[in-house]
């Protein structure tokens, strides 16, 4: 899940919230700094805590340190900057409907972020797909590893995650007419194209 790789104001970091719409395994991400690949690698450091982080913006006890193991290179900005799998010290499994706060840092204010419109912290905000959704209403850090947080500022990056198959199809969703019958071929793909043709062949009656 991407939220945006607009923002130019540099900060120390961010604090967000994910709520998921499915249950979801979370396994990495993709950040946004200033820092390019003729800089030196830099030190990130990822923060999570069940719940809201509102209350806690400055309590390092109620955070659990999920990353990183070594440190990341930049690629940029407008450019993803990934953190592998590999450098967390764990997944962080969200239940479907609970939220899921999360702190990322680095010690040099060179992540980068975008002011939001406003505090929204409903459903209705933020960037969002059927698994879930990194809600609006995000605040940046300025300073390491904690310091004042700055309301109203949007978290640029991507969310990486697996989801639970047994929860989705047991979801509204999936009970819903649009969704009652799917068919999934395969995700695997790696090559590209500019499109596709295919076939599809019904076993009984016509479907529409």
């Amino acid at each position: 899940l991407l939220t945006t790789f607009t923002g130019d104001i540099k900060s120390h970091g961010n604090m967000f919230e994910v709520k998921a719409i499915q249950e979801v395994d979370v396994t990495s991400i993709d950040v946004h700094t200033s820092l390019t690949l003729g800089d030196s690698a830099f030190q990130l450091e990822i923060y999570t805590k069940k719940g809201t982080f509102l209350g806690f913006e400055n309590d390092s006890s109620s955070w659990t340190k999920i990353c990183c193991r070594s440190t990341v290179m930049g690629m940029g900005p407008m450019s993803r900057s990934p953190v592998l799998e590999a450098m967390f010290y764990s997944n962080v499994l969200i239940a479907k409907g609970e939220i899921q706060s999360f702190y990322v840092t680095s010690k040099n204010a060179d992540l980068l972020y975008t002011p939001s419109g406003g505090p929204s912290r409903n459903d209705h905000e933020g960037s969002w797909n059927y698994d879930l959704r990194v809600l609006g209403g995000g605040v940046g850090v300025m300073g390491y590893p904690f310091g004042t947080a700055v309301a109203d500022r949007e978290w640029n990056g991507v969310i990486h995650y697996n989801v639970n198959k047994v929860s989705f199809l047991s979801s509204s969703l999936s009970n819903s007419d649009e969704y009652q019958n799917m068919i999934t071929p395969t995700f695997t793909g790696e090559n590209t194209a500019y499109g596709f043709m295919f076939d599809i062949v019904t076993k009984d009656s016509p479907i529409t």
